[in-house]
C-alpha cells in the first residue's frame, strides 16, 4: 500500500505542475529595479507593464525603414529572441504619412491571415518570428495596389543584456515580375 501512495502523490504533483504549466514565454521581470541602463527610461529604470500586474521590461525601439506589400510587391519581417532570454515584439505599420495603417499579415507557420495596425509574439530565447506583410486590409484579397511606409520595432526584455541582442530585417522581394529581393536591418533609435 506504501508504494502506491508514494505513486499516488508522485502522480498528482506532476498533474499540478502540468495544470500551473507556463504556456507563454516570461519576457519580464518581477525586479522594479533592474537597471536597464539605455533600454530603460532616461534613469535606466525598466517600464511597467500593465500586464501582468508587478512586471517591469527593459526596452528597444528601431525602426524598419520601409515596407512595400500589394501589386506584385512582398515584404516580410524577421526577428528572433537571443539565446539568452525570451522577448516579445511588438511591430507597428504606418503609411508614407506616419499615421496607421491596417495590413494583413501572416505569421509563419500559420495559415491565418490577420489583420491590424501591429503584429505582436513573445518568443521564448533562440525563437525566431516571420511575419509575412500581404497589403492593405481594405484592398483584400487582391491587393492591387501597393502599400508602404515604416515599421516601428519595440522589442521587450528581462534584462539589458538581452535588449542589447536582439534584431530585426526586413525582406522585400519582387517576384515573379522583377525577380530581385533586398534585405534591410532594423535601426535602432536608443
Amino acid at each position: 500500500m506504501r508504494v502506491k501512495s508514494v505513486w499516488l502523490a508522485g502522480l498528482l504533483v506532476l498533474a499540478a505542475c502540468v495544470a500551473n504549466a507556463q504556456t507563454t514565454p516570461v519576457y519580464w521581470t518581477t525586479n522594479a529595479n533592474q537597471a536597464c541602463g539605455s533600454y530603460g527610461d532616461a534613469n535606466g529604470a525598466p517600464m511597467a507593464l500593465t500586464t501582468p500586474a508587478g512586471a517591469y521590461v527593459c526596452y528597444v525601439y528601431g525602426t524598419l525603414p520601409w515596407y512595400a506589400s500589394g501589386a506584385g510587391w512582398a515584404s516580410s519581417i524577421r526577428v528572433s529572441a537571443p539565446p539568452t532570454a525570451p522577448v516579445a515584439f511588438f511591430l507597428s505599420f504606418a503609411d508614407v504619412n506616419g499615421a496607421d495603417a491596417t495590413m494583413d499579415f501572416v505569421y509563419s507557420g500559420d495559415s491565418t491571415v490577420y489583420n491590424g495596425t501591429s503584429a505582436s509574439q513573445a518568443l521564448y530565447a533562440n525563437q525566431p518570428l516571420e511575419v509575412n506583410v500581404l497589403g492593405l486590409h481594405s484592398q483584400a484579397p487582391n491587393y492591387g495596389s501597393t502599400a508602404d511606409g515604416p515599421v516601428v520595432v519595440l522589442a521587450e526584455c528581462p534584462d539589458a543584456n538581452t535588449c542589447a541582442q536582439v534584431q530585426a530585417q526586413l525582406i522585400y522581394s519582387a517576384l515573379p515580375s522583377n525577380p530581385w529581393s533586398l534585405s534591410a536591418p532594423v535601426i535602432w533609435d536608443w
